[in-house]
């Protein structure tokens, strides 16, 4: 998983349900003041890609 482009921050995984999963900047939201999410994939991988894609 690479790296948040915006802050240099790890990437985190996220889901809600069976079929909703993202990768979050790990300083997103209440662990701090980045804004960085993927969208929003039918899978860990697929998100996955997403992130990755997004921070090259």
């Amino acid at each position: 998983m690479k790296p948040c482009k915006k802050c240099g921050a790890p990437g985190e995984h996220g889901r809600s349900g069976s079929k909703r999963f993202w990768v979050q900047c790990g300083k997103f939201g209440r662990n701090g003041n980045c804004n960085q999410i993927s969208q929003q994939a039918d899978s860990k991988k697929e998100a996955l890609a997403l992130w990755n894609a997004m921070n090259t």
